[in-house]
């Protein structure tokens, strides 16, 4: 088969046009506030979080969503797989203050009970932001 310099132009031209298209300018969201669930209490059979959450049903262009602050209690059992700072551990590897992802097969209830935890992953919190300050400078 001949190939001749139009066609494979024209098929190069074709495959780049949704490159360009996709590649376009975007608008950049804004960020928005990272908030994370700390470990408040944790012992072998129960974990304790602060759960926070961004209730954004007030909000607008002026005002912020407001944060809300929950707490939430988890029963640990033996089939929890509980990892903290990216290895395997027991439950009393995590400690106060850590941040914390926990996952439950039950729903978590108005009465703040969370169910069973079937996977917890922990890891240190990062320390906070240095805040420059302008009186300094």
């Amino acid at each position: 088969m001949k190939s001749t310099p139009k066609l494979t132009l024209s098929l190069l031209l074709v495959a780049a046009l949704p490159v360009a298209v996709l590649a376009g300018d975007k608008k950049k969201s804004p960020l928005l506030p990272v908030i994370q669930d700390r470990v408040l209490s944790a012992s072998s059979n129960s974990i304790t979080i602060s759960h926070s959450s961004l209730d954004y049903t007030r909000s607008n262009a002026k005002t912020p969503p407001v944060r809300k602050d929950r707490t939430v209690t988890y029963e640990v059992t033996q089939f929890t797989n509980v990892e903290v700072n990216g290895r395997r551990a027991n439950p009393s590897d995590v400690r106060t203050g850590m941040a914390v992802s926990v996952s439950s097969s039950d729903p978590v209830g108005p009465d703040g009970q969370g169910g069973v935890a079937t996977t917890i992953i922990a890891h240190d919190a990062p320390p906070p932001p240095k805040i420059d300050d302008p009186k300094k400078k």
